[in-house]
């Protein structure tokens, strides 16, 4: 869990810091080699949830994982805040609707767990060194199309912004968009990576 709260922190510090796609994948690379053998490498409640479908946790430990990665993401919220004076706001750009962004969002959450699910949980690729490159050029190439995709920067953000009348979750379209979006894409990374590798069994 500690682990997955660091991985989360540092993670959300370069999403806000700076907002650069190249730094963020190069940040979950790192990250990835750091903790993927310690907890397996989610800091994203919808690879949390992924791997609960995918029974590598358990619903327990998909609640704990959830819970230490908000609050990592509270931390990197709280630095950000301490650098800049500002409270991070992630915003759907004009003129997409609310409905498209959630496609958005989910078709990237499902790209990326699915991405997660197949170099760390099919026996393909188990014993291959290349997850954390290919987690994390996934992850910078969602972020350069403009998504966000993680549920516990998302929820961070909310409780940041708290009762403030044009907050992110003001209207609360964004809480569908950023936390339920990426959940359901992670759930359907899940079907389809069991559909994909339908001919062997669960890796252990």
């Amino acid at each position: 869990y500690v682990m997955e709260l660091v991985g989360t922190f540092f993670l959300t510090v370069a999403v806000t810091l700076t907002g650069n796609p190249i730094a963020i994948g190069l940040m979950l690379v790192g990250l990835m080699y750091v903790g993927a053998h310690v907890s397996g490498g989610h800091y994203n409640p919808a690879v949390s949830l992924a791997a609960c479908l995918r029974e590598k946790i358990n619903i327990n430990e998909m609640l704990w994982y959830m819970a230490v990665q908000v609050a990592g993401a509270l931390l990197g919220m709280w630095l950000f805040a301490l650098i800049t004076n500002n409270v991070y706001e992630p915003d759907v750009a004009p003129g997409i609707t609310v409905w498209v962004a959630v496609l958005m969002e989910g078709l990237l959450a499902m790209l990326y767990c699915l991405v997660w699910l197949t170099v760390l949980t099919t026996q393909r690729f188990k014993s291959t060194m290349l997850y954390g490159f290919a987690t994390g050029l996934t992850l910078l190439a969602i972020v350069s199309v403009g998504g966000l995709f993680n549920p516990a920067i998302a929820f961070a953000t909310m409780i940041c912004t708290m009762g403030k009348a044009t907050g992110m979750f003001a209207s609360g379209d964004n809480l569908i968009i950023y936390i339920v979006g990426p959940l359901v894409g992670g759930a359907i990374a899940v079907s389809l990576i069991r559909y994909l590798n339908a001919k062997e069994k669960k890796s252990a």
